[in-house]
């Protein structure tokens, strides 16, 4: 698929293919180091013993090239009702639901549940990383 991308974007002439990279992966870190362990940003640049990325998307991105660029702290937003959260914690990855303080909650996903009990309203919002997974060649 990172091949097809990346010749599609070479035969469309197009001088840089960025693309906005989920790390799959954090949501599971979080779990099991907590979230003091690293933030987002700090999550993306953790590498293993052999220098590439402890998250395996990232890890095959840049075996594939991908030069990261940026974070985006809100790449996704979802908003929804308490009673549509209530009846999601119910159904997704139940056992990993996790209230880490008030109003703020961890399903095992990349992002977090911020809850507004005032007003029967809850958001997830979730970062992703910007990255340069090919370009032109003789480009800066």
């Amino acid at each position: 698929l990172i091949e097809q991308a990346k010749m599609l974007a070479f035969v469309s002439g197009v001088d840089y293919l960025i693309g906005s990279f989920r790390p799959n992966d954090y949501g599971k870190y979080k779990a099991i180091y907590g979230l003091d362990s690293a933030d987002f940003a700090t999550y993306c640049q953790l590498k293993r013993e052999d220098k590439l990325p402890v998250d395996s998307w990232l890890r095959n991105l840049t075996r594939n090239g991908m030069k990261p660029m940026k974070v985006d702290e809100e790449a996704m937003t979802v908003k929804s009702s308490l009673e549509a959260l209530s009846i999601y914690k119910e159904t997704y990855n139940v056992s990993m639901w996790n209230e880490i303080c008030p109003s703020v909650w961890e399903c095992g996903e990349v992002g977090s549940w911020f809850i507004n009990a005032k007003n029967n309203a809850a958001v997830y919002v979730e970062s992703n990383l910007w990255g340069i997974a090919w370009k032109k060649t003789g480009l800066k």
